[in-house]
Parts: C-alpha cells; sequence; structure tokens
C-alpha cells in the first residue's frame, strides 16, 4: 500500500505543479491574459481525459504484464521530452493563439503530463487486482491532496524562491524519480496477482456489469458542471475583480479542495447541509452577477464559497454515484469526459459563439438544475433537520438585504428602522422556534406557531417589492434574493408534515420552485447585461463592448469601450469636441505632461504606444508627428478605427502593429522613440513580461538618448512602483511618478503614471517644476527584482 500511496501523491504533486508553472512560462508570448489560462486548463483537461481513457482500455483489455510493459515505455519515452519550450515556440502574429497553445503544450509537456495523469486511475486498479479487490477510494483522496498541495506551494513556495529554468528542472529530475516509482509499482503489481487472474477482468464479474447509460451521464453533467463553474469564475475573478495571475490557483485549489472532502469520507458531504447551502450560494452568485465586483476583496471571497458550496455538491454527488471498484477506471473515465467538456465549452465553444461572457450564467443555472433533479429522484422520504439550518440561512440573507439598504439607500433608510427592528424579532423568533419545534419532535399541529411567525417578515418582504424605497435599478436586481427566499421559506413552512419533518413533496416543491426562479433570474440578467451597447464582440482575448452614454446625469455624452468592467477609453460625441482627449489621457496626467513637454520642444515627434484602447493618445497627434501602436487583439483596431475617430482623424504619419508589443519590438529596428507608452493592461492585470529588467532593455533600445518611457500603473491591487522604479535605475533612468485625480471634466479618470528618462532636465519643463502631484523615487531593497525568470506579484500586494 505504501508504494502505491508514495507513487500516487507524487504524481499529483507533479500533476499541478507543472500547469502553473507552464503557463507562467508561455503566459508573456500571448499576450499576459486570463485566456491563457483557461487555454492551459482546456488542454490539462483534455490530456486528463486521455490518461483515463488509457487507464480503462490497459486495464479492460491487457493483461497486467502487458500493461506493465507498455507503461513502462511509455515513461521512458516522457523523460525524453523538454519541459522547457525553446524560443521557437513564440508567435509571429496574432492568429489562432489557442491552437499555437495546444502544439505549444504538446510538445513540450504533453506526453509527461499523460503519464502523470494515468497514474491515478491506473495504480488504484492495480492495487484493486493486487489486493484482492480492497476499496482504494482514500487512495483518490490522496491523489487530490497532492495536486493541493502543490497549487498551495506554487505561488507561496517555488515562484517566490526559484526562477522558472530552476523550477522546469526540479521539475524534471522529480519525474525522473516517479518514473522509476511506476515502473516499480507495475512490476511489483505483476508478481502480487496469482497466475489464475493474470488475464483483463472477467466480463461474467457481477462487478463488471454494463452501467446504465443514465447514470453515468449524471456522473458527466456533475463533472462538467464543476469544470464549467471553475473556469468561469476563475475568468470572472481574472478580468471583473482582481485580474492578478496567482488568482488562477485558488479556484483550482478550491475545485481539489471539494474532491479531497468528497471521497475522503461519507460523513462530510451530507445532502441535509450542502443543498440548503447551496441555494443560499446561487441566490448570492446571481445577485453578484449583476453588481460591480471590483470594491476590494470582498467579492473574490465570496466567489470562493459559492465555487466551494457548488463544487462540494457536484463532486458530494459523484462521491455518493461511485460504483464498485471494479468500475474504477470507467468512473474516472466520465468524470475526466465531463470535466473535458467543461473545458472546452468554456475556453473554445464559449468564445466563438457567444458574445458576451454567459458560461457563468450557465454554470449556476446547470448546477441549480442538477440540484433539483437529485432531490426530485433521489431523495428519501424524511429530511429533518435540514429545515433547521435552512430557515437559518434564510434569516442571515434578509439580515444581508437590510445592511444592503442601509449602505444603498442612507438619504431614505431612515423610515426602515421600524420595519428594521420588527424583521430583526421576528427573524430570531421564528429561527428559535424553527430549532426548538425541530429538536422536541413536536405532536401533529404544533408547527402552525412557527408558520405564522414566519408569515409577518415574508410578507414584509413581498410588499417591499411592490413597493421599493427607491427607484434605483440595483434594487431590481437585488428582489432575486428576497424572491427566493419567501419562496422557500413559505414552500419549507407550509408544506411539510404534521410531524414537523420536510416531506418528499415539500423537497420537490422547493427545488422545483427555487430551480425556476434562478434560471428565470439568470437568463433574464443576461438579456439585460446586452441591452443598451452599440456593438458586442468576442473572441480569445476576450469580450469588448461599446455603449453610447447620452443623457446621463453629471457626464457629458461620449462613447466608451469597454472590457468586462473596465473603461478602455471614450470618446464626446459632440463633432467640435471628439479630438479632445479623455479617460486616463487628460493634460494633466502623466502621459499629457509628457507628450505636451516633448511636443514644446521639437516640431515633431516620434511615439510609440502599446495598447490601443479606444485610440485616445492619437488626439495629441500633429501633422508631422510619428505615431506607431502595438495591438494585441485584432478587433481592438477594427473597433478603434470604425466606431471611434481618434486614429482615423490623426493628422501625423500613423500605424498600428498587430501582436504581442513586446514580441513585435524585439523583431524590429531602433524606432529611436521621443516617447515610448506602456499602456497595455487589460483591466488590472499585469502582463509581467512587460515589466522585466529584459523588457527595459528593449525599452532603451527603442527610445531617443533622452527619450521618455511612460507607464500607465494604474491598480487597485498592486503597487508597481517599486518594480519600474529598479529596472529603470539599472539602465541610469531618473524616475518620476506622475498622480492626476481626473478634476477638471466627468470624463477624465483618475491615473498614476511613471516616466522614466536618462535626461534629468527633462523634469525641470514648467509641467514638472514644483508640481505637487509630481514625486521622484528611490530603490526599494525589500523588492526583489523582476527578470524574464522571476517575478513575484505577492510581494507588491498593496
Amino acid at each position: 500500500m505504501l508504494i502505491y500511496a508514495l507513487t500516487i501523491f507524487i504524481s499529483a504533486f507533479l500533476l499541478f505543479q507543472v500547469q502553473p508553472m507552464i503557463a507562467k512560462i508561455i503566459l508573456p508570448w500571448f499576450g499576459g491574459g486570463a485566456a491563457v489560462w483557461s487555454a492551459c486548463l482546456m488542454f490539462f483537461q483534455m490530456a486528463l481525459l486521455l490518461g483515463y481513457l488509457y487507464s480503462h482500455a490497459i486495464t479492460k483489455w491487457l493483461t497486467p504484464k502487458a500493461q506493465t510493459i507498455l507503461h513502462t515505455c511509455l515513461l521512458l519515452g516522457a523523460l525524453a521530452m523538454p519541459v522547457m519550450p525553446g524560443p521557437q515556440w513564440k508567435p509571429a502574429d496574432e492568429k489562432e493563439p489557442l491552437l499555437r497553445i495546444v502544439l505549444l503544450l504538446s510538445a513540450t509537456v504533453g506526453l509527461p503530463y499523460l503519464m502523470l495523469s494515468t497514474t491515478g486511475p491506473l495504480l488504484q486498479a492495480w492495487y484493486t487486482r493486487a489486493s484482492g479487490g480492497k476499496i482504494p477510494y482514500r487512495l483518490f483522496a490522496l491523489s487530490n491532496f497532492g495536486s493541493f498541495l502543490a497549487l498551495l506551494s506554487f505561488p507561496f513556495v517555488f515562484e517566490p524562491m526559484l526562477t522558472s529554468p530552476e523550477q522546469t528542472r526540479i521539475w524534471h529530475v522529480a519525474f525522473g524519480l516517479f518514473a522509476a516509482l511506476a515502473i516499480y509499482t507495475g512490476w511489483n503489481m505483476v508478481r502480487a496477482i496469482p497466475a489464475a487472474e493474470s488475464g483483463p477482468a472477467a466480463a461474467t464479474d457481477p462487478a463488471t456489469q454494463p452501467i446504465g447509460f443514465g447514470r453515468m451521464l449524471l456522473w458527466i453533467a456533475l463533472a462538467a458542471c464543476a469544470s464549467i463553474l471553475l473556469l468561469s469564475i476563475s475568468s470572472h475573478l481574472t478580468q471583473n475583480v482582481a485580474p492578478m495571475p496567482f488568482l488562477w490557483v485558488l479556484p483550482l485549489s478550491i475545485y481539489l479542495l471539494t474532491f479531497i472532502l468528497a471521497f475522503e469520507s461519507g460523513d462530510i458531504y451530507t445532502r441535509g447541509t450542502f443543498l440548503p447551502l447551496l441555494a443560499a450560494s446561487l441566490g448570492i452568485a446571481a445577485y453578484l452577477l449583476s453588481e460591480d465586483n471590483r470594491d476590494g476583496f470582498g467579492p473574490i471571497y465570496m466567489w470562493s464559497v459559492i465555487l466551494f458550496v457548488c463544487c462540494m455538491v457536484c463532486h458530494g454527488e459523484l462521491a455518493l454515484q461511485k460504483p464498485h471498484p471494479r468500475q474504477l477506471t470507467l468512473f474516472f473515465l466520465m468524470v475526466s469526459v465531463g470535466g473535458a467538456l467543461g473545458g472546452l465549452f468554456v475556453a473554445m465553444i464559449a468564445p466563438l459563439v457567444f458574445t458576451g461572457y454567459f458560461e457563468l450564467a450557465i454554470g449556476l443555472g446547470m448546477c441549480g438544475v442538477l440540484a433539483a433533479y437529485l432531490v426530485w429522484t433521489e431523495m428519501p422520504d424524511t429530511w429533518r433537520h435540514s429545515q433547521g439550518w435552512a430557515v437559518t440561512g434564510l434569516a442571515v440573507i434578509m439580515f444581508t438585504q437590510l445592511w444592503y439598504h442601509y449602505k444603498t439607500y442612507t438619504d431614505t433608510f431612515h423610515s426602515y428602522w421600524i420595519f428594521a427592528a420588527a424583521m430583526t424579532f421576528t427573524f430570531a423568533v421564528g429561527t428559535s422556534a424553527t430549532w426548538i419545534e425541530i429538536l422536541k419532535r413536536p405532536v401533529a399541529g404544533s408547527s402552525w406557531m412557527m408558520r405564522m411567525i414566519w408569515l409577518a417578515p415574508l410578507s414584509a418582504n413581498l410588499i417591499r417589492l411592490v413597493i421599493p424605497p427607491a427607484p434605483e435599478e440595483g434594487l431590481k436586481q437585488f428582489c432575486l434574493l428576497t424572491a427566493m427566499c419567501s419562496a422557500t421559506a413559505l414552500a419549507l413552512c407550509w408544506t411539510r408534515g404534521d410531524d414537523g419533518r420536510l416531506t418528499h413533496v415539500s423537497l420537490r416543491a422547493v427545488s422545483a420552485l427555487l430551480g425556476a426562479i434562478l434560471v428565470a433570474h439568470l437568463a433574464y440578467y443576461q438579456h439585460w447585461n446586452l441591452t443598451g451597447y452599440r456593438y458586442l464582440v468576442r473572441n480569445f482575448y476576450g469580450g469588448l463592448k461599446v455603449r453610447d452614454q447620452i443623457g446621463e446625469e453629471g457626464s457629458t455624452d461620449n462613447r466608451a469601450l469597454v472590457h468586462g468592467t473596465i473603461n478602455h477609453g471614450s470618446q464626446l460625441l459632440d463633432a467640435k469636441r471628439r479630438r479632445e482627449a479623455t479617460s486616463y489621457y487628460s493634460p494633466k496626467s502623466g502621459f499629457g505632461r509628457a507628450i505636451r513637454t516633448l511636443q514644446e520642444r521639437s516640431p515633431n515627434v516620434r511615439v510609440g504606444v502599446t495598447g490601443l484602447g479606444a485610440g485616445v493618445t492619437a488626439s495629441f497627434c500633429r501633422g508631422g508627428d510619428y505615431f506607431r501602436f502595438y495591438e494585441l487583439n485584432p478587433v481592438v483596431r477594427d473597433i478603434a478605427t470604425t466606431w471611434f475617430t481618434f486614429y482615423n482623424d490623426c493628422p501625423g504619419d500613423k500605424d498600428i502593429f498587430l501582436g504581442d508589443a513586446r514580441l513585435t519590438l524585439e523583431r524590429q529596428q531602433s524606432q529611436q522613440f521621443d516617447l515610448l507608452a506602456m499602456d497595455a493592461f487589460s483591466s488590472d492585470s499585469v502582463p509581467v513580461h512587460l515589466l522585466t529588467k529584459e523588457a527595459f532593455g528593449l525599452y532603451e533600445k527603442h527610445l531617443k538618448p533622452g527619450g521618455v518611457l511612460a507607464i500607465n500603473i494604474s491598480n487597485r491591487y498592486l503597487n508597481l512602483v517599486p518594480v519600474v522604479t529598479r529596472n529603470a535605475h539599472d539602465y541610469g533612468m531618473t524616475v518620476a511618478l506622475v498622480e492626476d485625480d481626473a478634476t477638471g471634466a466627468d470624463f477624465y479618470s483618475s491615473t498614476s503614471w511613471m516616466l522614466c528618462t536618462k535626461d534629468k532636465s527633462f523634469f525641470d519643463a514648467p509641467l514638472f517644476k514644483n508640481a505637487k502631484n509630481v514625486s521622484f523615487q528611490s530603490d526599494n531593497p525589500k523588492i526583489r527584482q523582476w527578470t524574464d525568470a522571476y517575478s513575484n506579484l505577492f510581494q507588491i500586494m498593496k
């Protein structure tokens, strides 16, 4: 048993250690966005499916000796594969990034990852044969624990301490150790199996009789739902909340943790506890979708809890559905099929089919429908204590509603203090009465008192739906929670048996009602989310929207380009003012001050800009100026030249180069820019490869001797000042931080720009001298320098 456990643990650790490791290495080559991680996850899930298919096939059709011979040969072949991708894999253009990522991963870690993915199901099947049929499900939990440990150790241990080449070398050595253990385990299994059992599993064995298609379909659906939620919540967090690469690891760790808890013990996952939690979690998730989730780290915690509850239900139900150990490889195969389908849906199908991010809503709705189906078909006749937990949860959620109204409607909330006090009293009494009734096993008819107690706050909620405290649109979205709470409590209180227990009929009623409300709200939200936009488009790099903001109170009529929840530039709709700079490029911003100073010195300037956006920087272009834009996403170019006029109105020498800015600059001769502006950040995400020591050497090559490097470091979560300062000082540059509070016009955005130049006299210009919002920077010795081989976001978190 020990050798099996050790081999499985090491394989699982390496399996999930290589995922963030290789993704971080190739991230700079494909723009540094969240889509790269989704593509990598899709590839790994497909490889996992192939590994499970391989395990199922050879254990079914080959003898143990033949299995071991084949597996040994493939492991030796995997040892010869390179792990570190060579420079030949860097893309030459922006075409087919998803296909190139898949080919790159296949040629480097493809075979090693495939062999690692076979280890869990294959060695558990070997153990079952060698031990005479002992159940090895704890080996499955051990496998997931190894994976969980690998994911947590990468951002906290390996990434801060080791460079990428060092990580790949250590990983390759550890893979050699794993291969030796796996080969030894295989031959040890062959010796342990009696000669009479040395063939494939007998078809007449009752344990190997075919499993129904419906049961396999349920396995696939549960695994696919968890996979869709994993990828879509990861994408949602990195695009709309805090787009930081180590957030990729957090959802995947939660996903694996639920596997461990579900398969380690049958006592951890219970329907009576987790299905009420799921109802509350899905309601909160549906509400969060309609809100701006960029306010601090709170939404990260909430989405993490939601993912945990949803995956716990999916994986817990899979654990309850697990077959006889002889059918283990088939079970794992179906689970991997579901995971791969979920990955394909999010990473490949959704960007091609949808114009918006619908996959998260689809995953939430799918989870609710699956839960309702399980309640409908597999619940026992009674379900006793769950009512207490459900009602307690309802009280908490309704308290949350009160707090929401206090925060949102401060001016009108004074009239709700009496309402709040009455709600608080009835919630407390109702919850207490529920638990007392349950614990004392009441006699028939005694539940009427509790029903009447709960009727008061529920009626108040329903009245508030009809007469809201304020007409704001946000309240309409929040009504989902009220409706779900009211429907659940009414169903729980009014459809119980006379003995105080929840009957199968009441559970079916509640599940069907909640499922219908959830799906209806999600469908409404997706429809509402697409209204009001002039243009919507989506590709590998993300979803883009163009909207006109006309007649909004306190704002000048303008047209904006939006990616996720971030404005990527806007243009005034007044034809006489359409060349005015807006958003992050006000005349007082770091970029505005730098280009105006350079233009005062010279009748024509050479300017390079990474990140086109709506093309606002082109508003500074004069006749005789030379502007070059570097844009990764071809759709952005099309939008900037079709829906906005900044670029088209530019009277100077202009051009757009498609592809990653750094890779394009590496292929070009020195451009001798007077100003090179780095503004290629997507949302708050950080393209690390544009901020390394090697990148600054490339920028120096393309700048004139006295040229200026301007970097937009505006970010809610990360302090990039010490990173930029250290690398700029290494090349003899003076560094100034220019902070603009966006006063002067409603169409300006507050920004933080860092200006780096070898010409110290540049900052003697009137726009900089004695300016209160301009500060010169010195090195922070506590921050380790970022290079192409090393970066660490934890050390610069705000």
